[in-house]
Order: C-alpha cells, then sequence, then structure tokens
C-alpha cells in the first residue's frame, strides 16, 4: 500500500499521483511510463504527451520525533518548531524569528534533492521569483539561504548547506479542503477565481508564469487579517518568461499537476500566461459546479483529456448557473490558447460582469441546496407560489401531460381573472396537491461526506456514508452522486459491498450508470464489477424481486 507524502492519502501500489492533490509518488520499483507516442494511444495527441519518473528519494526529514530541524536555531535567526507538510520534493515547516518573535514558514529540499544541482538551482529561480511579487494575493518571500550554523551543533553535518526559503507565515485553508466540504456557491467561486486572477495579473506583468495553478496551492485566509480573500502559493514551478536567466526546464518535459494542465504544458511545448488562465479555469469550473472536469482513474488519461476533450457546458452540471459564467469557463477552457482570454484583466472583466459577481452571499443551508442542484429533468425542480382561491374564477379543464399542465393551468386562470367572473363557488375548488417534501438533509450530508470519502480511495467509509444516507431518507437514492459514488467503489477490496449496495438498495434505478461504466470505464476492476452487478439485477428481475424498492 503507497501513501501519498503530502495528505497521507492511501493509494494503491500502482498509483503514480495522488487523485487528492497530484503529487508524484515515489517509488523503488514504479513501472517507468513510456512516451505515448509508442502506445497505441486512442488520440492523435499521445504523440506530445511524455511523463518522466524518478527513482525513489530518501528524505532528510522523516516523519518522526528525531527530526533533525526541528527545535533547531538556523543561522542565528530561525527556530524551527512544527512540520506543517510534506511533498515530493521538499517540506514546510513553522518557525519564528527569533529576534523580531515573528512567525514564518520555512521551505527546505529533502535531503537527495537538495543535493542535486539541477533542484538547487531551481529552488533559487522560486526564491528569486517569488521575492519580486509584491501584491497582497502572493505569499511573501522574506529569505533565502543554505544553512551555514546550527544550533545545537550535534548531528548538525547533514544540514550544512541545505537551501530554504522564509515565506510569510499564513493562517488559512487550502482551497483543497473547501471544495472537498463542499458547499460553494457561484457568487464565492467568482470571488475566489478573481482574487487568484489578481496574484497572476501581478506575476504575468513580471513575467513569471506559475504553472502549478490548482486547489492545493490556493489559501483562503481571513481577509479582515491578510488584506485579501485569497493567497497564491508555491511559485516553485514559475517559469520566467523574460528571458532573463539560466532555462531549466528542456523541452518536451511535462510539469505541472495531471488534472490542472493545459494542453499545450500537456504536449511539453512553450507555455505563457495563458496556461495559468486555462488552470483557473478548470480550477473555476470545479468551484461552479462541484466536480472535477475531467475524472479518468489514469493520470496519463486526465492528461489526454485536457488536450483532446472538450469540457460539460457548466450550466448542464448546475443549471442555475449564469450563461456569463458559463461563456467565461469554457473560454478560458479553450484548447488553442489564442482563443482564450490574453490576460489576467480580461478574464476578470468577464467575472466581473457576471450577476454571481454581485450576488449576495448565501446562507449555508442555500449553499448547500446550491450545491446538490441537479437539473430540472432529475426531479430537483421547486415551485414556490401562493394562490389566493378566493380571487379567483373556476378554473376550466385542461388536458395536458407533464409540467407543461401546471404552466397552462396558470396561463388560463390568469386570462379569466382579468374578464372578472362570478365569484368561486365552495363545490368547485380545485384540489390542491402538497408539493413533495424535500429530502432530509442529514441525507444529503452523508451523501457529500461519501463523495468526499471517495476521492480519497477510502471506499470502505463512503459505502457507509451512502448506507446512513438511505437509512435517513431512502429517496436519496435517485441521487445521481449516490450512484456514481458506488459505481467508483467497485474495485478489487469493496467490490462485494459496492455491489451489494448498488443491488440491494439502490436497484434498477443503477442500471443504465453500471451499463455506462461495464462499456467505458477506465478501470478494469471497475468494468468487471459493474457487469456482475448487471448480472445481479437480472437475476433478481427474473426472480420476481424488486431490489431497491425496500
Amino acid at each position: 500500500m503507497a501513501t501519498c507524502p503530502t495528505c497521507s492519502t492511501e493509494l494503491d501500489d500502482a498509483a503514480q499521483f495522488c487523485p487528492r492533490d497530484g503529487t508524484t509518488i515515489p517509488r523503488a520499483a514504479a513501472p517507468k511510463i513510456a512516451p505515448a507516442a509508442a502506445e497505441p494511444a486512442p488520440s492523435p495527441i499521445a504523440a506530445t504527451v511524455a511523463v518522466k519518473t524518478r527513482a525513489p528519494q530518501k528524505p532528510a526529514v522523516e516523519e518522526d520525533p528525531d527530526d533533525p530541524l526541528i527545535g533547531r536555531l538556523i543561522d542565528n535567526r530561525y527556530r524551527v518548531r512544527a512540520r506543517l507538510g510534506s511533498g515530493g520534493v521538499g517540506a514546510v515547516y513553522s518557525a519564528e524569528h527569533v529576534e523580531m518573535k515573528r512567525p514564518v514558514a520555512i521551505k527546505v529540499l529533502h535531503g537527495m534533492f537538495g543535493a542535486s544541482e539541477e533542484f538547487r538551482k531551481r529552488f533559487e529561480r522560486e526564491a528569486q521569483a517569488a521575492s519580486r511579487l509584491s501584491h497582497p494575493a502572493c505569499v511573501a518571500v522574506l529569505d533565502f539561504g543554505r544553512v551555514s550554523r546550527v544550533e545545537p551543533p550535534a548531528d548538525a553535518a547533514k544540514l550544512l548547506g541545505m537551501p530554504y526559503l522564509v515565506m510569510e507565515f499564513v493562517r488559512g485553508k487550502l482551497l483543497l479542503e473547501r471544495l472537498e466540504a463542499g458547499n460553494l456557491d457561484g457568487r464565492e467561486a467568482v470571488e475566489i477565481a478573481r482574487g487568484v486572477l489578481g496574484a497572476l495579473g501581478h506575476a504575468h506583468a513580471l513575467g513569471l508564469v506559475h504553472r502549478d495553478v490548482k486547489p492545493a496551492n490556493i489559501m483562503l485566509t481571513p481577509p479582515e487579517v491578510t488584506g485579501t480573500r485569497v493567497k497564491l502559493l508555491d511559485f516553485g514551478l514559475a517559469k520566467d518568461v523574460t528571458g532573463e536567466g539560466e532555462a531549466l526546464t528542456q523541452a518536451g518535459m511535462v510539469f505541472g499537476t495531471p488534472g490542472y494542465l493545459s494542453p499545450e504544458q500537456a504536449g511539453g511545448k512553450t507555455v505563457d500566461e495563458r496556461a495559468d488562465l486555462y488552470a483557473l479555469g478548470v480550477v473555476l469550473f470545479e468551484m461552479a459546479c462541484g466536480r472535477r472536469l475531467f475524472v479518468r482513474p489514469d493520470p496519463i488519461e486526465i492528461v489526454r483529456a485536457h488536450v483532446s476533450t472538450a469540457p460539460d457546458p457548466p450550466r448542464r452540471v448546475r443549471p442555475s448557473l449564469s450563461r456569463e459564467l458559463e461563456a467565461a469557463i469554457l473560454r478560458a477552457l479553450e484548447k488553442d490558447p489564442a482563443r482564450r482570454f490574453a490576460t489576467a484583466k480580461e478574464f476578470d472583466a468577464a467575472l466581473a460582469a457576471c450577476p454571481e459577481a454581485n450576488a449576495a452571499p448565501q446562507n449555508k443551508s442555500a449553499a448547500r441546496e446550491s450545491s446538490t442542484e441537479k437539473p430540472a429533468s432529475a426531479g430537483r425542480a421547486k415551485f414556490n407560489f401562493k394562490l389566493d382561491l378566493k380571487k379567483w374564477p373556476p378554473p376550466v379543464p385542461v388536458v395536458a401531460a407533464g409540467g407543461g399542465a401546471l404552466a397552462l393551468l396558470v396561463l388560463i386562470v390568469i386570462a379569466l381573472a382579468i374578464r372578472k367572473p362570478a365569484p368561486l363557488p365552495p363545490a368547485a375548488l380545485p384540489v390542491v396537491v402538497a408539493a413533495p417534501q424535500p429530502i432530509a438533509e442529514a441525507a444529503h450530508h452523508h451523501v457529500e461526506l461519501a463523495v468526499g470519502y471517495q476521492r480519497k480511495l477510502w471506499c470502505s467509509d463512503a459505502l457507509e456514508e451512502l448506507d446512513r444516507a438511505l437509512r435517513a431518507d431512502e429517496r436519496v437514492r435517485t441521487d445521481p452522486d449516490v450512484t456514481r459514488t458506488a459505481i467508483q467503489c467497485l474495485t478489487r477490496k469493496t467490490q462485494p459491498k459496492a455491489i451489494a449496495f448498488l443491488v440491494e438498495k439502490v436497484g434498477p434505478g443503477a442500471t443504465v450508470a453500471l451499463e455506462t461504466a461495464a462499456r467505458s470505464d477506465g478501470n478494469q476492476e471497475i468494468r468487471q464489477g459493474a457487469s456482475r452487478a448487471l448480472e445481479r439485477l437480472a437475476d433478481a428481475a427474473l426472480g420476481g424481486g424488486a431490489p431497491g424498492a425496500h
């Protein structure tokens, strides 16, 4: 069982990227991925995609009480307090400037990477790039150097010469965590995106392209403390497009996170600021629609999708979004950079013109409802109106089908009201059908938890939350997220449990989604599990059972 070094998510042994935050998973026996041109690729873009794997590197900093940095005084200035997080290349610590009594964050390279001249130069490039930034939405760099003195000196030899970067210490929550918690509405999505655009516009004006815009690199902060809603983090992959400095990236090499790569970045081509605008378009889609732009089990398939697969129209996913916001997202996601927004300022102007930019904040209940909204065809359309029957004329018989009957009846009643006919006799009162009660909020809460657990690959926990959701309100079985999440749990370890849930709890309503998964899901285990679930459903139908109806 592999573990992500950044978020500690447990992964399958074959995983090469963490699906939660995109971290590359180093391992001793990781199979090398040949350039896509050598594969029987399904799309013509495969020849441009290459993924570089590295041999495992032993970090100089371990997750144990004997961490050689914690408690040390570095260069007589910084007292290291605790580790905040660790990635595949480096780690970040909380520390204090001992003279100024100021909290700071210190980023260091893991041992083997720190010994690599290429990574030292890249680390120095990050420090130089970030030190030029002075926008409130960009994390400020305070210092940079290589460790020359350590107190206490015992076992300090391994730390001497290690490069470190000192940044402002910012309290807040990563957008990644906020997305997993759900409840983001269109107004907040636009607000966050515009904050990131402010940081990108400043960086781009200095000739810096971030190249790794993603939810894990966007921090939401208290505006009253920081003066801004967002902070853009980690310029470790930033590229200086002014032509100054030594080029560190080889032609055709892909850098970035698979889920947020622009098509030109995925193809190893030259990138400019429009690559950052594409990545922010992906993030904005995820915030506004409540799901990832492309969901594939294999990171390579996600990369190919960015190059050749058209995105779903956002209003098809969440109909309450404005047409203006949908147009802005789709323009940012254009495959051809020439068809995207040319600058962050142009993107920001398009978002400022969206109705969401001037909408009032929603309360938590309204935000939750928005985050789980489905199209009217899915049975979630709501009507909220009141008629004073004493003021309306007798109803006229109407023969119509579906929801059109209600609209036609209202129009006829209004037309007759204008003619002011005789008062309505008591015996002619129409039958008023009460609107169906909304699905219990607790059920939606359990579904949201299940979706989050499945994204972390905690499939057993996800299935338990789905079961709790149905116990809270059995009508939630019609929610597409229930079926979709259960199908994604049809992997080896939880396949029997997922099949039992789909057959016995969801029932025939899962058939269409199961047929699609059995035919085209990229994970062979899920395809096999979906086929077995379909066989069980067919057996239940032939036996006269009615799974999912109890």
